[in-house]
């Protein structure tokens, strides 16, 4: 195994098509949920995780850091 760290950019689509049903329990907090773990699991490793959340008219972009407060401030 390699210790080189991870680049990861997660994408997270937030359309709205993925903000039907009922609060809480829609695609996009399930996606949220799936996102925020996959972003725990490569923090823990010291890999560098990115967010990037997208809907039909923008896109807002956080690089890829490896900081305790780039972690919460993807959460």
């Amino acid at each position: 195994e390699s210790d080189v760290p991870v680049r990861c950019v997660l994408f997270l689509d937030a359309s709205d098509a993925t903000r039907v049903g009922p609060p809480g329990d829609t695609p996009l907090a399930r996606l949220a949920a799936v996102a925020a773990g996959v972003a725990q699991a490569a923090a823990g490793t010291r890999d560098l995780v990115g967010l990037t959340v997208f809907d039909e008219a923008a896109a807002d972009t956080l690089a890829p850091a490896r900081t305790h407060a780039h972690l919460i401030r993807m959460m």
